[in-house]
Formats: structure tokens, sequence, C-alpha cells
């Protein structure tokens, strides 16, 4: 009987599979401490994998590995990170940055998670299942949050979800915790959703798939993150351009629509209280800021940024970080003070009396709230024209090659890169973005030149 070696692929895709629909759920010690529970997942299931994966490479005899172009700027990325953390002031500490884990063993292995999908990975649409089955999932668990419910204590004994700007400062809901993240995940879902609906229609199973993207939508716009919404908006004219240029599938075009436009009437009409849901459409919903004070929300402070109006104090208060990090960039800005350092760089604190307590909730800014900025600060101007480098390649590459495969992880990237300009980067979601998008480009690099058609694509089991 012949020895079977257990290949590269067989191994990513069991990895694609832990990442998607175990990871978003994986939640250890409620809320307090759930960027650790999270990190120690992710890092140790990364590095097995990568062991195993050049233990399965050495065994199999791979004399070439073909990364694709994107691999160059991750690369870069990767060694201008190693470069800002020998010549940080702050070497020991950046190295895990314990609390936040966004030190440089974050990074790494978020580089060795986009290098070993984008090589090994092959799409496979039962990722698109485990990814929205995962996701549905958390809107359960934040559904029952919307009703004052503590499930699986995630808040400490006593508290709720309605204790938001009472007890403590962020909205948390879910097994990801805060809602600018949670809306990071649910982001890249909708998209990918709708556009294998588009090519592949609306029946049998599909169906699921259409309501898991109703409950996504639904979910997104009630964690009132306003960079959500601006990114939804976007991806849905860009989806709107790609739906009218592909024969024969206005009519799912059209459902479709209606399913997003219900989505978003409902949960601008369903409204959680402690007393209950109840129907209110003149409900104003509050932005997640920075801030305790803050309410205006991205789409104001984008119109502003604009308008040419840098009010420190505008809005969620994001515009005021903003100058502070930029203002600090100056002094590093070659290679930075090294990952996860900005919180070491700056002095922003807030404070709000709370009259229903007696109390002042008092917090302070650990993060750049632009992921752009958050590299320039970290990583130094080399390390932001590395990052952005992978990202106009992989919006060249698209149009290059145009994958139809891949075509609604790249509309799910673009929601992304959008958020990202108002988000944070942290663990508890950064490496499920990485592998999507090494997912992406393991689809774009096998897709011949101008592949795009008109045809359904079929599913890969």
């Amino acid at each position: 009987m012949k020895n079977k070696v257990i290949s590269p692929e067989w191994l990513t895709d069991k990895f694609i599979w832990l990442m998607l629909g175990v990871f978003p759920l994986w939640c250890v010690g409620g809320y307090s401490s759930l960027t650790r529970s999270k990190f120690l997942f992710f890092s140790c299931t990364t590095a097995v994998w990568a062991i195993f994966l050049i233990i399965a490479c050495l065994a199999g005899k791979r004399k070439r590995i073909h990364f694709g172009i994107g691999a160059f700027a991750v690369a870069g990325l990767m060694i201008v990170s190693v470069l800002s953390w020998l010549f940080s002031p702050y070497r020991s500490e950046c190295l895990l940055n314990e609390g936040r884990y966004d030190g440089l063993v974050s990074l790494l292995l978020y580089a060795v998670i986009f290098l070993g999908v984008s090589a090994f990975g092959k799409w496979n649409v039962k990722y698109i299942w485990v990814f929205n089955i995962s996701l549905f999932l958390c809107f359960i668990l934040s559904f029952f949050q919307f009703l004052g419910k503590n499930p699986l204590l995630l808040f400490p004994r006593g508290w709720s979800y309605f204790d938001r700007g009472i007890r403590y400062s962020a909205t948390f809901l879910g097994t990801i915790g805060n809602v600018d993240l949670y809306c990071i995940l649910l982001g890249i879902s909708i998209p990918l959703t709708l556009v294998w609906l588009l090519q592949n229609g609306i029946k049998k199973w599909n169906m699921l798939l259409a309501f898991f993207c109703f409950v996504n939508i639904f979910i997104g716009i009630k964690c009132c993150v306003s960079a959500f919404r601006l990114g939804l908006v976007a991806v849905s004219l860009l989806l709107c351009i790609y739906a009218l240029r592909r024969r024969g599938c206005w009519k799912r075009f059209v459902i479709l629509l209606v399913l997003c436009l219900t989505a978003v009437a409902a949960s601008r009409g369903i409204q959680f209280t402690k007393d209950g849901p109840v129907i209110d459409f003149h409900y104003q919903m509050e932005d997640s800021s920075p801030s305790t004070g803050g309410s205006q929300s991205s789409f104001q402070e984008f119109k502003e940024i604009l308008r040419g109006n840098w009010n420190d104090q505008f809005g969620s208060g994001r515009i005021g970080i903003w100058k502070t990090c930029l203002k600090s960039c100056k002094y590093h800005l070659l290679l930075g003070t090294g990952p996860g350092t900005v919180e070491k760089r700056i002095q922003i604190r807030y404070s709000r009396y709370v009259p229903e307590t007696g109390e002042t909730l008092r917090t302070y800014v650990d993060n750049a709230h632009n992921e752009y900025i958050e590299y320039l600060m970290d990583e130094g101007i080399l390390g932001l024209i590395c990052y952005l480098a992978l990202l106009f390649l992989s919006i060249a590459a698209y149009f290059h090659r145009k994958p139809v495969a891949a075509a609604g992880l790249f509309f799910g990237l673009i929601e992304y890169w959008i958020e990202s300009f108002f988000g944070l980067g942290l663990c508890l979601v950064q490496p499920c973005v990485w592998l999507l998008w090494g997912l992406y480009w393991s689809e774009v690099k096998a897709a011949p030149k101008s592949e795009e058609n008109f045809a359904p694509i079929a599913a890969k089991e």
C-alpha cells in the first residue's frame, strides 16, 4: 500500500475552514479577555498550519511555489516591520504589545497567512457557507444581547448591551466584541454573498444564503457604524454596475436589491429597548465613536474632509486623532516606531459625566482609528508604501485578469478598504481579512488574462 503524503492544498483548505468557521466565534473569558483569547487561537493555529505546510512541501518535493506578484509587497511589508521593530525605541514592548496584541508577531503571522493561502489556497463555495454560518451564529448571540440578555456571560455579571455609554464607553456585540470590528467581517461577507447569488441565482439552497445576507445587512445597520454604511453604499453602487454588465441577471439583481432595501428598512424600523423591541422609523441612530461624547458619523467626517474642514473636535473626534497622529509621524517618518506603538506616541483622553450613575467615564486613545495612518506611524512611510502597493496591485490585478470566482472577494475587499479608513486593525478580525485577501490572490494568479464572462460559475466542491 502506497504512503499518501498530505498535500499543502489539503492543509490550507482545513486551515481556511477553521479560520472562517471557528475563529469568529472563538471567545473564552468574556469581553475582558476577548483579544487575548482570539490572539492565542489564531497564532497557535497559524503556527501549526505553517509548520505542517513546510513539512508537506518538503515531503512532496515542491521545487517551485507560485505566490503571485502581491507577495512582493507583503514580503516588503514584513522586512520593513522587522526593521521598524529593530530600530524602535519600544523594541521590548512592541514584539507582542500585550493587551492589544498588534505587535510584530501578529503582523508577521498575517503575512504568513496571506502567503500560504495565496500559494496553496483554492476557491470553494463552501467557504461562503461556513463564513455566513459563523456570522449567523454571532447574530443569534447579538440578538439576545439586543433583548438585554447576557449569553455566555460575555459582559460582566449584571451588565448588558444597554449599559453602553453608562458603565462602559464602546459598544460590544456577539463574539467579535467592538462593533467597528464586527462590521468589518459583515462588510466583507455581504458583497461576497451578493456576487455569488448574482452569478448563480437564488434557487434551492442559495435562498438560505440570501437570508444570511439579509441578516448581515440588518445587524450591520443596527451596529450604527457609519464607516460600514459608507462602504456599503459605495460597494452597492459598484455592484449595480457589475450586475448591469452581466447578461441575463437583471431579475436576480432586482430581487437582491429588494432584499437589501428590505433589510435596511427593517433595521431602521425595528428598535431594541430595555422594555423590548418596538417599531419606530424616526429613531436617531448614533455612530460608534472613539470618544464617549461624539455622536456624528463618518459620513459627516468624510464630507468635512472633502470640504477642507479639519476641525479637531468635529464629529466622533477621529479628525482630531488623525491630526495628532500625523504631527507625530514627522519624527520617525522612514520606519516609524514599531508595530502597535501609537498609544505610546499620542496622549488623547476623553471623559464624560454620566448622570445615571453619578460617575465620569474616562477613556484614552490607543489607536489611530485609521489603518493607513496606523501603518504610517508604526512602520513609517516605507511600510505604508508596501501596504498601498499591495492594495493597488490587488485592484490592478482584478481589471487585468477579471477572474469570475474572485469577483465577490474583490468587492468585499473594497468594503474593507473603505471601512479601514475609519477603523481599527486588531487581531480580532485581521486574520480573516488577510486570509480572504490571500484567497483572492490565489484566484487572480490562477486566472488567465481577461477571464471574465457572463455565465454562472460552477461551485468547486
